[in-house]
């Protein structure tokens, strides 16, 4: 709830001053839900076989710039051999961000593992949070499946 009145009181004040990067890149923040509720929202998604919530989830860039990005999608569904029973942390990530230089991002990659009633898979997830001079790339970036032994089974991060 506080996360969306700052993003409101951030909404208005970009409103006023449409120029300013460091407002925008703090919407952009407080506008992230998180990486446990993107990753929660990613596995309902599939469990639910739905191509298009997760779709929604990626930024307006990557839908433009990523080959057949349904078709990928679809993919990865189908390459978890049935439903996603529990989502255990992986330890695994990546963080990168700049600020102070005219421009502001924040990119952030976390995996999971997700268990079914006969396998164990790794899901990559990567978000760009924040980009002050790229504000199309916000959002979900890639998503990247394998199994564990670390060999690839679905991807949504190459471009055309």
């Amino acid at each position: 709830m506080f996360n969306q009145i700052i993003a409101g009181i951030l909404s208005f004040l970009l409103w006023i001053f449409p120029w300013s990067g460091t407002l925008l890149s703090l919407y952009q923040s407080a506008s992230f839900p998180g990486e446990s509720v993107v990753t929660k929202n990613i596995v309902d998604a599939i469990n639910a076989g739905d191509i298009d919530a997760i779709e929604a989830m990626f930024s307006p860039d990557r839908k433009q710039t990523m080959d057949d990005l349904p078709g990928h999608i679809g993919a990865l569904i189908d390459a978890i051999g049935g439903e996603v029973i529990e989502i255990r942390f992986n330890g695994a990530g990546y963080s990168s961000s700049e600020s102070g230089t005219g421009r502001a991002y924040n990119y952030r990659s976390w995996a999971r593992y997700l268990d079914t009633e006969t396998e164990t898979y790794i899901l990559d997830i990567g978000w760009m949070i924040t980009n002050s001079s790229a504000p199309r790339e916000v959002g979900l970036g890639s998503l990247h499946l394998s199994d564990l032994q670390g060999n690839i089974l679905a991807h949504t991060y190459y471009p055309k």
